[in-house]
């Protein structure tokens, strides 16, 4: 029981590390889109 609940913990956290860092890729190009028409 103990293996199952790691590898579904496991699975999301790698999903919601690939959900932040796209959301940060997605804020720098924002920024910098903003910089350049600034």
């Amino acid at each position: 029981m103990k293996g199952i609940i790691q590898k579904v913990y496991k699975r999301y956290y790698v999903i919601s590390l690939n959900i932040v860092s796209i959301n940060n890729s997605l804020f720098i190009a924002h920024m910098s889109v903003n910089a350049n028409l600034g």
